[in-house]
């Protein structure tokens, strides 16, 4: 099947190739290449002339990186299932410069699937790693994680593990709030977020199909709100969003891939920019007065809104894009819900607002930070506030989705460094090392 107008080759009959067909193949010799032999059967030098001609066959000293110089086909039934292993394997599939068009890999379906996998993986780790880069960290302070949720794979083998550790996480949009509640404490970050959601909310309500919503009916009548977004327009907006490691449940990368795969249940968003009482500021088009926050500086340096009590958002937050009508009805709800359980108090909680079939809620919240809070006031000769909200509003978000049976759930598994440990699971590094069974410090 080569191209007839590539000038690198010429039309060939089979006439042609049957003269010399023989005479191709007959050098040929099956060799096996294992214990260390490698150098003694692939003498490339000695057949420099008329080049080396073998089917090899091997397994351990093939896998583990060895290159086969003009290696055309290969068939590959090597069943390791370890990320490293896997990833050396990959060294075999060596070509020369003009004969890339004739390279064949054959391998079982299991494989190639395990391949898609560990790339994907692969660029995740790499991401995290520029991410890095950006926020002029170094690998001691800055977590990283591969991701492993296939069951039959590892990374690596576990004495290569070293502090290493395994963390479950569940990701899940059904019926959910998530918020970013904490925020990257610099300048350069929010202020990039900053532009981000100034220009998302230019596009949008440029776009003559996007206007605010107005309606008698509407429930929350203070803060702008924009009915209907496609859910591809708000994961754009949540994907290029950047947030603390520690805000282990809002991962954005995740999160975007979510709404994706979700947009056949729920295809439109409700989007709300919220108020409160802080200092004012422009945001798109629109002219609004930020919420004020309290905050505490977390371990790592980044900020945690509101101190302990870590959280962004209030009940009434996710009032936006209902009617009073649809209120009313969450409201019926969750009343019959209390009467099983009385201990839940009267107030509506922020996941009862998605109890009903309604659209999925984006809210943007520009905030000004204010005083530190309580007890979690940071030493200020190691910690302090970097962002001078004055100048313009640090940047949150928070997402609410409906109730719905269909709705796609995602597991995703880790394997994770200690820093990584300890930014996401707020522990120390003596939590990390001390074995609660035994009592005893681990090595």
């Amino acid at each position: 099947d080569l191209p007839e107008s590539d000038a690198a080759f010429k039309k060939t009959t089979w006439a042609d190739i049957q003269k010399n067909l023989y005479g191709s193949v007959v050098s040929v010799s099956v060799q096996s290449v294992n214990g260390g032999n490698a150098s003694r059967i692939l003498d490339y030098k000695a057949h420099k002339d008329s080049g080396l001609r073998i089917i090899a066959v091997g397994g351990l000293s093939l896998s583990r990186g060895l290159t086969l110089e003009g290696l055309i086909i290969s068939y590959y039934h090597r069943n390791s299932k370890m990320y490293d292993t896997l990833m050396q394997m990959g060294r075999w599939f060596g070509y020369r410069r003009g004969y890339a068009d004739l390279c064949r890999i054959y391998m079982t379906n299991t494989s190639q699937k395990w391949y898609s996998y560990i790339a994907n993986a692969t660029e995740e780790l790499k991401s995290s790693v520029v991410r890095m880069v950006n926020e002029n960290k170094t690998p001691i302070d800055f977590g990283y994680k591969v991701r492993n949720d296939k069951v039959a794979l590892l990374v690596t083998a576990k004495n290569k593990m070293r502090t290493a550790t395994a963390y479950n996480m569940l990701l899940s949009l059904d019926g959910n709030v998530e918020e970013t509640k904490y925020l990257i404490n610099d300048p350069k970050t929010n202020h990039g977020n900053f532009l981000l959601v100034n220009q998302w909310l230019s596009n949008l309500l440029s776009d003559g199909r996007y206007c605010l919503w107005e309606d008698d009916e509407m429930k929350n009548k203070v803060d702008p709100q924009i009915k209907n977004v496609p859910a591809e327009l708000v994961a754009s907006l949540i994907r290029q969003f950047k947030t603390s490691v520690k805000n282990d449940t809002f991962r954005t990368d995740l999160l975007s891939e979510l709404i994706i795969s979700s947009q056949k249940v729920k295809p439109v968003w409700d989007v709300m920019v919220k108020q409160g009482e802080g200092r004012d500021a422009v945001l798109g088009p629109l002219n609004i007065t930020s919420v004020k926050r309290k905050y505490a500086v977390a371990e790592n340096g980044d900020i945690q809104i509101s101190g302990s009590s870590s959280h962004l958002g209030s009940r009434e937050s996710y009032q936006g894009g209902i009617t009073q009508k649809q209120y009313n009805e969450i409201s019926i709800i969750a009343e019959n819900t209390r009467k099983n359980n009385p201990d839940k108090g009267k107030q509506l909680t922020q996941e009862e607002y998605f109890v009903i079939d309604r659209n999925p809620l984006l809210v943007i919240w520009p905030v000004t930070l204010t005083e530190e809070a309580g007890k979690d006031k940071p030493n200020k000769s190691q910690k302090k506030l970097r962002l001078d909200c004055s100048v313009e509003p640090a940047m949150g978000l928070s997402i609410g989705f409906p109730r719905v049976t269909d709705s796609n759930n995602t597991t995703i598994r880790y394997v994770i460094n200690k820093i990584a440990a300890m930014q996401m699971l707020d522990v120390s590094n003596d939590d990390l090392l001390y074995d609660e069974e035994t009592g005893v410090e681990e090595d």
